[in-house]
């Protein structure tokens, strides 16, 4: 078995277990997209009827679209339903593809471990001072913050799959979007 038929063994083993648990991370942004629906429409009907708002529900919802948004980032990337340009990418063969492939996954890959760093310290910073913001209810946004890291951990993990994959594909194997000529 040669190099890059082990690396697409891998990316599939990888990807498999990183596919579970994206996919239960979208399901956790699923429901807490129905608690923001749910919000809402409270919100307006306490409004209309009430003639006021349900104190702090605009700020938690704030807080709970981060963990929407962010939870679902990796099962996005799982799906290949990102915004791609692949123009160029999608005319090369053999060899030059993978290596362009392969090349655009590093550098995803670091930049998403430097976001995932970075929102890591302040998740626990912001966890550790139990972080709220003050207004009408004191709402905690560690939560939200938590999320953010998470999410971009596991989108590097997928991102990392994505590279192994990457390695052994070939154009007509990679999803890509088939544009027209130039």
């Amino acid at each position: 078995m040669d190099e890059t038929a082990i690396a697409a063994r891998i990316g599939r083993s990888l990807r498999r277990a990183v596919r579970v648990v994206a996919l239960g991370s979208a399901v956790i942004a699923g429901v807490a997209l129905v608690f923001v629906m749910t919000a809402v429409v409270t919100d307006v009907v306490s409004r209309n009827v009430r003639g006021r708002s349900v104190p702090g529900l605009v700020d938690q919802t704030e807080v709970v679209l981060a963990v929407v948004v962010f939870l679902a980032l990796a099962y996005t990337q799982t799906r290949r339903e990102h915004v791609a340009v692949e123009a160029v990418v999608n005319r090369l063969k053999g060899w030059r593809f993978r290596v362009v492939r392969l090349a655009a996954a590093v550098i995803a890959v670091l930049v998403t471990i430097l976001l995932a760093w970075a929102t890591t310290r302040v998740a626990i910073s912001s966890f550790e001072a139990r972080e709220v913001r003050l207004g009408i209810a004191a709402v905690p946004l560690w939560p939200g913050r938590i999320a953010v890291a998470y999410g971009f951990w596991l989108l590097a993990l997928e991102l990392i799959t994505a590279a192994f994959e990457a390695w052994g594909e070939e154009p007509d194997e990679a999803h890509v979007f088939e544009s027209g000529p130039l």
